[in-house]
């Protein structure tokens, strides 16, 4: 097992889609493409890729399909799937859930927001879910022969940041596991926040 979630935290650290079979759910045998996200616990999280909702795979149910390996677990590369061109794309698949839930979503070319109203339906000013680009990390500071302190950046591998406002946040490499967390994120706070859906 410890191969098995090895492979899946570094699914997850890359941003990769893979190909298991999964002898669970309602379709035991079948063969799953996910996005891992994390491990937790005795499941891995991961982005159903078919249906876009973040999961929980049992890891005792994931089985090999390649014929060289010899572990009772395993998981193997899938053909890689497009790539969403920029962050509009990458959020599209979720927007009129998003919006269904009660969100106000504001998008620009690096970052998208969701916010809540007031009762009087004006917009608040802070965001309650954001997904943003970061193309450089701070990673300190150094002091100059004339005492000027400068920062110290270098390019972030995982560029793509999102955080909710209960201060719960991951970094990610790829945009489409980025997307898809920002959208778990707003559904988890409209939830939290009592938030009413949009029909309602």
């Amino acid at each position: 097992m410890n191969d098995v979630i090895t492979f899946l935290l570094q699914a997850a650290e890359a941003g990769e889609v893979i190909e298991i079979i999964y002898h669970g759910g309602s379709q035991p045998g079948a063969v799953r493409r996910i996005a891992p996200i994390e491990i937790d616990g005795d499941c891995v999280r991961a982005v159903c890729i078919a249906t876009r909702a973040v999961k929980h795979y049992k890891l005792a149910k994931i089985e090999i399909s390649s014929d060289s390996a010899h572990t009772s677990y395993s998981a193997q590369r899938a053909p890689a799937t497009p790539k969403p061109a920029n962050l509009h794309e990458a959020i599209q698949p979720y927007e009129d859930e998003i919006r269904g839930l009660g969100w106000e979503l504001v998008t620009e070319p690096n970052r998208a927001t969701v916010f809540r109203r007031f009762k009087n339906g004006k917009l608040r000013k802070t965001y309650d879910v954001i997904i943003e680009y970061y193309e450089y990390t701070y990673t300190g500071s150094t002091i100059g022969p004339d005492g000027t302190l400068t920062k110290v950046q270098e390019k972030s591998r995982r560029p793509w940041y999102v955080r909710c406002s209960d201060d719960r946040h991951s970094t990610f490499k790829e945009l489409a596991g980025a997307a898809a967390r920002f959208a778990e994120f707003a559904r988890e706070a409209a939830v939290a926040l009592n938030i009413a859906p949009r029909d309602a």
